[in-house]
C-alpha cells in the first residue's frame, strides 16, 4: 500500500504547486492603442502619449509565458496609474509580493540624481507608498542604468539602496519585490532582478539582489505605476502580478499534457511490475 501511495504522491507533486493568494494579474489584454489600461486607471495627472502596444515582453525561461500586449510609457510626464486589489488586511507580518517584466526604452531624460522617483510602489490607495522600485542613469556609463529599491517610497539618490550593475536599455528584466509590514510604523523589503528560475512556482525565494528597512503601510490595496518626476525614462512594462507568496508572482511554466501522460504511464508500469513480483 505504501508503494501505491508513494507513486500517487509523485504524480500529485508533479501536477501541483503551492500558492498563497494571487491578488492581481495584469497582462495588458486591451487592444493596441488603448491609452489607459482598463485594469489600471489614472489616479493622478494625465497622459496622451502612453499606450498599450502590440506584442508582449518575453518572460524568462521557466516562467509562465507572457500573454497579450504590453504597456509602453514615454519619457517624462506627470501621471499615476493604479492596479487595485482586495486589501491585504494585514498590519504586521504578512508579506506582499509584486513582479513584472521591465524594459527601459529611452534613457534620454534619465538622471543620476534624486530627481529619479520610484516607478512602482505598493500603496494603501494613493498615499503611504512602500516597496519602491526605481531606476537611474549609471554614473560611469551613459548607455546603462542602475536599479534601486526602497522599503519606503524613495528613488535613487533620495534614499534608495542601489544595485550598481550596468543594466542595458532595450533588454527585458524580470523584477520581483517583497514588502513586509512589521508594526511600530516600520517595515522591510527585498528586490530581485532576474531571480534563479529554479525558484519559480515554489515557496522559497532565492538570494536577494537588494534589501532595505523602513516605511510602513497596512492594508495594502494598490500597486502604483508612476511618472511623476522630471527624470522618468521611457519604458515598457508587462505581466504584472501581486500576491501573498513567492509562488503567486513567479508562476512556473506548466508542463505539457504529454508530460503528465508520461508520468502516469511510468507509474502504471511501476504498479504492474510490483504486482507481478508479489
Amino acid at each position: 500500500m505504501k508503494t501505491y501511495i508513494s507513486i500517487l504522491s509523485l504524480l500529485a507533486f508533479g501536477a501541483s504547486q503551492s500558492h498563497g493568494v494571487l491578488l492581481a494579474y495584469e497582462p495588458f489584454d486591451d487592444i493596441a492603442g488603448t491609452t489607459v489600461p482598463s485594469n489600471m486607471p489614472i489616479l493622478a495627472g494625465s497622459s496622451s502619449t502612453d499606450a498599450v502596444t502590440s506584442g508582449s515582453l518575453t518572460s524568462p525561461s521557466g516562467l509562465e509565458p507572457s500573454q497579450d500586449n504590453k504597456f509602453s510609457l514615454t519619457a517624462g510626464g506627470n501621471v499615476t496609474y493604479g492596479l487595485s486589489f482586495t486589501p491585504t488586511g494585514s498590519s504586521t507580518g504578512d508579506t506582499v509580493y509584486y513582479s513584472f517584466l521591465f524594459e527601459l526604452t529611452d534613457l534620454s531624460s534619465l538622471a543620476t540624481s534624486s530627481t529619479n522617483g520610484p516607478i512602482l510602489t505598493l500603496s494603501t490607495g494613493t498615499t503611504k507608498q512602500v516597496g519602491a522600485f526605481s531606476v537611474a542613469l549609471d554614473a560611469d556609463n551613459s548607455s546603462a542604468f542602475n536599479i534601486g529599491f526602497d522599503a519606503s517610497n524613495k528613488g535613487i539618490g533620495g534614499g534608495a539602496v542601489v544595485d550598481t550593475t550596468e543594466y542595458l536599455a532595450n533588454t527585458t528584466y524580470f523584477i520581483v519585490v517583497a514588502y513586509t509590514p512589521e508594526g511600530g510604523l516600520s517595515g522591510s523589503g527585498s528586490l530581485w532582478v532576474n531571480p534563479d528560475s529554479s525558484s519559480f512556482g515554489t515557496e522559497t525565494a532565492p538570494t536577494v539582489t537588494l534589501s532595505d528597512a523602513g516605511g510602513y503601510a497596512a492594508d495594502i490595496a494598490t500597486l502604483l505605476l508612476d511618472k511623476q518626476y522630471s527624470a522618468t525614462p521611457g519604458f515598457n512594462v508587462d505581466e504584472i502580478r501581486v500576491g501573498t507568496s513567492w509562488a503567486d508572482v513567479t508562476p512556473a511554466t506548466v508542463p505539457e499534457p504529454g508530460h503528465y501522460a508520461m508520468l502516469l504511464g511510468t507509474a502504471t508500469l511501476g504498479l504492474l511490475y510490483i504486482r507481478r513480483r508479489k
